[in-house]
């Protein structure tokens, strides 16, 4: 296991951006986060109320830069708009679709945002990735003490968090510079409390070698985000229209959800219709 950092490290705040020629409808770090203003008290990642996970985080520490690009596991952020489809049984939340509109081509030339053209009442929300495993079904120290590799039901997962838990995994990440291989235990209490877990409790800490063991051949890194969630082409966007649940601003109801969990295995576009939003 690795030790704890003591609180006087200093704040990892430097952010990415993407290269000269690439698209900009992205970017990575926590910077950002704080000018936005306060939205929505839930996450994204889906847990069922009153249920608990562990799951370890892949995503970026301090000495590996070259590798993942995150110091200290800063996120790879961007503003996403939730497209709710009306399915049979209630409202499928899981569509979501990247916001350009702030953003430019490689030639400098602005995105044509099609969300808000098709959906105007569409909102964005800002959005950090990482990239997790769910190890809930097995005993962690079981596999740490054998070496072997853990079996294929844990598997990695899309975590997306807005502002709230963003600020947990930022003093997290600095108190022990950097996130990879980061236990948590986390707990949804109520419907009411954020699909993501409301209390993200950190276990320990493990280390490079113990991940590599765990996850062999390559399944220790994480996510390639810049293509998982590239802007859609206008004619998926233009698809999702005819049945675009009805969309209301923050803070008034819309739609009736039919609560029900996350597959995990699940395209981001292509989900049940059992799951729920923000």
């Amino acid at each position: 296991m690795t030790t704890e950092a003591t609180e006087t490290e200093t704040e990892a705040e430097a952010a990415e951006t993407p290269e000269q020629g690439q698209a900009e409808w992205w970017s990575t770090g926590y910077d950002e986060m704080e000018t936005i203003p306060e939205g929505s008290s839930d996450d994204r990642h889906y847990m069922k109320a009153n249920t608990e996970r562990t799951v370890i985080v892949l995503d970026g520490n301090a000495n590996d830069k070259e590798l993942f690009k995150r110091l200290y596991g800063a996120p790879f952020c961007i503003w996403e708009y939730q497209l709710p489809q009306k399915e049979e049984g209630g409202t499928n939340w899981r569509y979501w679709a990247t916001c350009v509109r702030t953003r430019k081509n490689a030639d400098g030339s602005p995105m044509k945002d099609y969300v808000k053209q098709y959906a105007p009442a569409a909102k964005p929300y800002y959005i950090g990735f990482y990239t997790i495993v769910d190890i809930t079904e097995v005993d962690l120290q079981e596999y740490l003490e054998s070496g072997k590799p853990l079996p294929d039901s844990c598997y990695k997962k899309l975590l997306g968090g807005k502002r709230k838990l963003l600020k947990i995994l930022k003093r997290h990440a600095i108190k022990k510079k950097g996130l990879r291989g980061c236990v948590y235990t986390v707990f949804r209490g109520t419907k009411e409390d954020p699909n993501t877990g409301n209390d993200w409790q950190m276990e320990e800490k493990l280390s490079d070698d113990e991940l590599k063991k765990l996850l062999p051949e390559g399944k220790d890194i994480p996510f390639e985000y810049a293509e998982l969630l590239a802007p859609l082409p206008e004619g998926e966007i233009q698809g999702l229209m005819p049945n675009l649940a009805k969309i209301t601003p923050y803070g008034k109801k819309g739609d009736k959800d039919k609560d029900g969990q996350s597959e995990g295995r699940q395209s981001r576009r292509e989900a049940k219709q059992d799951d729920v939003g923000f």
